[in-house]
């Protein structure tokens, strides 16, 4: 599907064309002839009415005193002015980048900017108003990813036609960790050994764009997710609130308290090099063929019909078929392994400890805060799981637990989630009247100083959460009456906080498009998000505005205010990822033929260049072609990124739940 920026008609009903050729007649001969054609960048959901409002103006050559308006609904001229100095080259074709700030202007509407005279151009329509009508659409969209997401029995059809699946999960058998073929590879040498089972693992969510599951980032995810409830005061029964649960209730089911066992993931992703056994990642298909496989053999890889195929294939009753498969190769897609982190009873890396405790804990305050008596007991036996965790924590470990490989999320610092786990139980602890609330303060306390020292520190992402213990921990340190003799003052972790937001500022700052994040490396998208839901709960704490403009930049530069000029969320704007790497996105899509159907996801975003020095390569077996011919995106490689949608894309294009966490906090919090 062709990009659609710029074809939108402003509600004179004169196309944007039309209208900047009639606005140009009135530059004169100077405007007859533009010396360049401008690209007009916006974040094209909209501004915030009181908050700061910036485009940005690309151009092939510099150019001198462009003039541009912004123009209301009506076609009236709101606001006007000319390009000062350039803030900055982008890349060869495009060596100049001129900001257009228009923050005065405060009235709701629908708005359009137009470029003419040196350099002529024009932006997407886009709206100014209230925060909560301009951000809850996306707040409520990044909610339905998450429904989109959902594994088991419980499933939302919603626009991608979802069915059940995986329901063999619920009686599914652990198995030893497989050898792999190198320490970098997710090959298996064979078919790991069984050690256990049957568990009930059903439910949960797809961690991205494949079918498995990781309590590693659904850990994040259902964090992420009770913060924005609890701050919205979105209650247990909102959509909202029943996402969170459905992921809690999957890591209520990986963690095993009778017998003290986590389990820390749900299928094996790519199998044996002879095809003597199959992974997740060897076959594309929609999640409901491998539920009978074991009858048929084969595994479905709907096509451009979108319907079940008959003989020989996989049939989508959504019904678990019989443990024995026709093709023991397909084994492992029929009955999903199911991995621990360590033998009964043992130590649980302090990472997947630390997060595990805080979710619970959360939970216990979100159900405290109801007041209802079954509620009340609910949070108490919330608190209970969350301490038996948190008391289980690994303090001394090697390589952190946290998938299988590793090599999929290779996180190295947890003592932000030992103080993310302490703090909020420290919390739940308080508000439910518990003694032991003083006891998790202060263990609290001593993690967050020991991070602040820690190797590979961040700023707020799924490896990093100490913006959200350290926040949360003040909050903590205030109810108890600021205690002395802690290892970290109230004062102390606000600044580290503030630490974080200023790195992002700086960074902000030498970028012409203000991104704090850095998009030449992973998970950039994560990042950007992370830092303004940063900056909204450190306003929330301190009552400091100081990091409103910055945040707003970050969420102006996710939303099309960037190089790319597209949105990196699927629904939002005029131009958005149409491409997703991701089964459920690409084949679902292929249904109706409407087009990208995966609203609300957040993608992986700008990625280094280098990432795709060896292409995309081939389609996969069963795998739509998207897009269906060439790369839009191409001429704005820059700053050593790159950013390519198509469903390929692993690299860029690829959705996944900790890039939406960080997305739905974000976008929740700016509409409050």
């Amino acid at each position: 599907m062709p990009l659609r920026h710029g074809t939108k008609a402003v509600a004179t009903g004169l196309t944007a064309t039309a209208l900047l050729s009639a606005l140009s007649l009135t530059d004169g001969a100077q405007t007859a002839a533009a010396d360049t054609t401008a690209l007009v960048r916006v974040n094209q959901v909209g501004y915030a009415e009181s908050g700061a409002k910036e485009a940005f103006v690309l151009t092939r050559s510099a150019v001198a005193g462009a003039r541009w308006r912004l123009l209301d609904g009506r076609g009236g001229v709101v606001a006007a002015g000319r390009t000062k100095a350039s803030v900055g080259s982008w890349n060869a074709a495009y060596p100049a980048v001129y900001p257009i700030d228009f923050s005065s202007v405060r009235a709701p509407g629908s708005y359009h900017l137009v470029v003419t005279g040196t350099a002529a151009g024009h932006s997407p329509v886009f709206t100014i108003g209230h925060a909560p009508a301009v951000f809850s659409k996306p707040a409520a969209d990044a909610t339905a990813f998450f429904q989109a997401q959902r594994d088991g029995a419980d499933t939302i059809p919603g626009q991608l036609r979802r069915e059940p699946s995986h329901l063999n999960d619920a009686a599914a058998d652990a198995y030893a960790w497989p050898e792999f073929t190198d320490p970098d590879s997710d090959t298996i040498v064979a078919a790991p050994k069984k050690i256990g089972g049957p568990v009930d693992v059903a439910g949960g969510w797809f961690d991205a764009g494949d079918y498995l599951k990781f309590t590693e980032t659904t850990s994040y995810a259902v964090a992420a997710l009770q913060i924005a409830a609890l701050e919205t005061g979105a209650g247990p029964g909102s959509a909202l609130g029943a996402e969170a649960q459905h992921g809690l209730d999957w890591l209520d089911k990986m963690w095993d308290q009778k017998t003290r066992t986590l389990y820390i993931q749900v299928g094996l992703g790519s199998g044996t090099e002879s095809g003597s056994v199959v992974g997740d990642h060897d076959v594309w298909r929609l999640p409901q063929a491998d539920d009978t496989i074991a009858t048929t053999g084969k595994a479905a890889t709907t096509g451009t019909t979108g319907k079940a195929a008959t003989a020989g294939t996989a049939a989508t009753t959504g019904k678990a078929a019989n443990a024995a498969t026709a093709d023991p190769s397909l084994r492992f897609l029929a009955n999903r392994p199911v991995f621990r982190a360590a033998a009964p009873g043992s130590l649980i890396s302090p990472n997947q400890a630390g997060r595990l405790a805080a979710d619970f804990a959360l939970a216990a305050r979100r159900y405290a805060a109801t007041g209802r008596t079954a509620d009340v007991a609910k949070a108490r036996g919330y608190l209970a799981t969350a301490a038996q965790i948190y008391g289980l924590a690994d303090t001394s470990p090697g390589q952190l637990v946290t998938t299988v490989p590793y090599g999929y999320y290779p996180e190295t610092s947890w003592q932000d989630d030992l103080a993310f786990g302490g703090a909020e139980l420290a919390l739940a602890a308080r508000k439910l009247g518990d003694p032991r609330a003083s006891a998790w303060l202060t263990q609290a306390a001593h993690w967050a100083k020991g991070h602040q020292s820690e190797a590979d520190a961040d700023t707020l992402n799924m490896y990093d959460t100490s913006a959200l213990a350290d926040l949360d921990l003040a909050r903590a340190l205030k109810a108890a009456g600021e205690p002395k003799g802690l290892a970290v003052s109230y004062r102390q972790l606000i600044g580290y906080v503030r630490g974080q937001l200023a790195t992002g500022q700086r960074r902000a700052a030498a970028d012409p498009f203000h991104a704090g994040a850095v998009y030449d490396d992973f998970d950039a998208d994560s990042h950007t998000m992370g830092l303004a839901a940063t900056a909204r709960l450190y306003r929330l704490v301190t009552g400091d505005s100081s990091y409103d403009t910055f945040a707003t930049e970050q969420l102006d530069w996710l939303l099309g205010a960037n190089a790319w000029g597209t949105s990196f969320m699927v629904g939002e704007g005029t131009t958005f990822p149409e491409c997703t790497a991701g089964e459920l996105g690409n084949l679902a899509g292929s249904l109706n033929g409407t087009g990208p159907l995966e609203i609300g996801a957040i993608v992986n975003g700008p990625n280094g260049s280098e990432q795709f020095s060896d292409g995309l390569g081939d389609y996969l077996d069963g795998m739509r072609p998207c897009p269906p011919s060439g790369d839009p995106y191409s001429a704005f490689t820059g700053h050593g990124s790159t950013y390519v949608d198509d469903v390929r894309s692993w690299q860029s294009s690829e959705p996944a739940l900790d890039m939406d966490a960080s997305g739905l906090l974000a976008f929740s919090l700016a509409s409050r």
